[in-house]
């Protein structure tokens, strides 16, 4: 699913940014900010940076099937040298789960505060809505991760429900949230 590019201007920073469609000839650089994500930040990922078997290539046949999908998409944001932040919503594959879109985001440190996260995820519940196909988005997020958490609840988002001692960080084991947002309220 293609969604249309739309310009914004960081909050505190004034820089500009679109949010849009990845691009499958832009995967060097989207795979390059989910690297830096990775090593920056390895609190809020489930796979450590050593984990994370992405290359160029498979970015790029994985942008191609979102292009295609009606039930996903991937989203960027990106500012004139670097991507800013991403998100995707993975539809499920079968007929019992095509209307539930699993979803991911991403937001570089250098850009935190600035409003992208909102802006990804505001274009990512309306393209969901206008999909025909999604009716529930569905996420996971670290308990620790509050500012995330915020956010989703600040959109909609509602918590489902706790998986106790699901993470094993710095050796204590902390709970991953699941939330969800109907579509249709």
């Amino acid at each position: 699913m293609r969604v249309a590019a739309k310009s914004w201007t960081a909050r505190e920073s004034g820089r500009a940014y679109e949010v849009r469609s990845a691009r499958p000839k832009e995967s060097g650089r989207i795979l390059d900010h989910l690297w830096r994500v990775h090593e920056c930040e390895p609190g809020v990922q489930v796979e450590d940076p050593d984990e994370f078997p992405v290359t160029v290539e498979s970015l790029k046949s994985l942008l191609e099937r979102f292009e295609r999908s009606k039930n996903g998409f991937f989203l960027v944001a990106a500012a004139a040298d670097e991507i800013a932040g991403s998100l995707n919503v993975r539809g499920g594959r079968h007929r019992k789960l095509r209307h539930v879109g699993e979803l991911g985001m991403s937001v570089r440190d250098t850009w935190r505060r600035e409003g992208v996260g909102r802006c990804l995820l505001d274009t990512a519940i309306e393209t969901a809505r206008k999909s025909g196909t999604l009716r529930v988005l569905s996420l996971q997020v670290f308990e620790t991760n509050l500012p995330a958490i915020r956010l989703y609840e600040t959109a909609g988002f509602s918590l489902d429900g706790r998986r106790p001692g699901h993470l094993l960080i710095d050796g204590a084991y902390r709970d991953l949230l699941v939330m969800s947002l109907d579509l249709g309220a």
